[in-house]
């Protein structure tokens, strides 16, 4: 899609959710009703279009706006002015997420979903990491000190938890994204989904395997796949039968870590430590989030 039209494909989509539903998450800090010159949506267009044109910092997106597309917003403020709009807009992007989900689901061109197998994965989102981990102090009403089996030291941040439905041999259709503090474990995320869930098989890494869950989850019908993950005190290596169950789960699951590759890649969403604010957090992840299904939207 060429840049004209992919401008005017997000300020249309952003300017049809805003009417619905985003203008009323905007809080007004001011007394005077009248919509701004330059408007919300305009605003979250910016930021939106920034990310997908591979502009991934915030002085970054300005100024490719001010120097290429000035005369589409003609009313554009100061940069300064622009951040602190944009961090006022943070509920709008975080309800916008789930918006584009719900588009994305039932998009024509991704109706080859294998519907009963869904696959689950999480990805931090790194503020700082190894010794810089303990002392950081931003945005600390959401995230916090946590591990990761790729990240030496640990990191302080967020993460990032989605399931998907499977598309064979493709990168799987993302059907729920949530956000937790860094120290949460993936067995308490899977626990707070379980009555979202039902009737279909779900693939995780061994960092969602809880005995008492999958019992749970069976209940219902659900059935948790994991590799299998050699019990402490265990002298002996995994038996065969073992080792080709956990290969077996682990090919099934691998799009979703090529889900977050690709995310990675499109919009670095992973690396967030110039964020200085909670709202800026929230903007950081849930815009990247939607540039993200706007690109699937409209390949």
């Amino acid at each position: 899609m060429d840049p004209q039209h992919l401008l005017i494909t997000v300020y249309d989509i952003v300017c049809q959710a805003y009417k619905h539903v985003l203008q009323y998450e905007c809080q007004r800090f001011s007394n005077n009703k009248k919509e701004p010159l330059f408007t919300d949506q305009e605003v979250m267009t910016i930021f939106l279009f920034g990310i997908l044109r591979r502009r991934f910092q915030l002085k970054e997106i300005f100024d490719y706006i001010q120097d290429y597309w000035r005369v589409w917003f003609p009313c554009l403020t100061t940069y300064s002015v622009f951040v602190r709009r944009l961090n006022r807009l943070s509920p709008c992007f975080m309800h916008l997420a789930p918006i584009l989900l719900y588009r994305l689901q039932r998009s024509p061109q991704y109706q080859d979903v294998v519907e009963w197998v869904k696959l689950l994965d999480a990805m931090p989102i790194v503020m700082a990491k190894g010794s810089r981990a303990s002392q950081a102090m931003v945005a600390q009403e959401i995230a916090a000190k946590g591990g990761h089996s790729s990240i030496l030291g640990g990191f302080y941040g967020v993460k990032i938890h989605a399931i998907g439905q499977r598309r064979r041999e493709k990168m799987p259709l993302p059907e729920l994204m949530l956000l937790t503090p860094g120290n949460i474990h993936d067995s308490v995320v899977l626990a707070s989904l379980e009555d979202q869930v039902r009737g279909f098989e779900l693939y995780a890494d061994k960092a969602y395997i809880e005995e008492r869950m999958k019992e749970s989850l069976a209940m219902k019908n659900v059935v948790l796949h994991t590799p299998v993950k050699k019990v402490r005190g265990r002298t002996t290596d995994l038996h065969l039968d073992e080792r080709l169950y956990s290969t077996a789960v682990s090919r099934v699951r691998q799009p979703i870590e090529s889900f977050f590759n690709w995310l990675q890649q499109h919009t670095q969403v992973q690396l967030a430590s110039k964020v200085r604010s909670t709202q800026g957090l929230y903007v950081h992840v849930f815009g990247r989030i939607c540039a993200a299904l706007l690109l699937l939207l409209n390949p």
